[in-house]
């Protein structure tokens, strides 16, 4: 009988050590996660951070984009202001050249014509 309680002493001393194996794996498994879990919350925070920057460089660069987009705009603008003027302008001096070569031809009709009576009266 005392065999026997020893056996079981034994088979319990066995079953405990082995818990107790598996305990200090547990616990080592569960200090490794924790260490993990930490690593990748830094890490997760340090990304965030540089996710902050990028996104305050990308509104800075769309800011400046936007602003040289407008400038550009605004000279296209004045450009087309300026050649739309130009093409008035030179409609306006087609305009005046066709007159003034309608009034030299009048001009040298008249005088003509005056030149001729000229030389009728002359003639007399």
């Amino acid at each position: 009988m005392v065999e026997a309680q020893n056996a079981i002493v034994e088979k319990r001393s066995q079953e405990i050590q082995t818990k107790g194996i598996a305990l200090e794996t547990l616990t080592t498994q569960n200090d490794v996660l924790n260490k993990t879990v930490n690593t990748l919350t830094q890490n997760i925070d340090g990304l965030m951070v540089q996710n902050e920057k990028l996104s305050a460089f990308n509104k800075t660069i769309t800011q400046k984009l936007e602003e040289v987009q407008k400038g550009i705009v605004d000279e296209i603008a004045e450009k087309t202001d300026i050649y739309i003027e130009k093409q008035i302008l030179a409609r306006k001096l087609d305009e005046a050249q066709l007159k003034l070569n309608l009034y030299n031809e009048k001009n040298s009709n008249s005088m003509e014509k005056n030149l001729l009576k000229y030389d009728e009266i002359k003639a007399e």
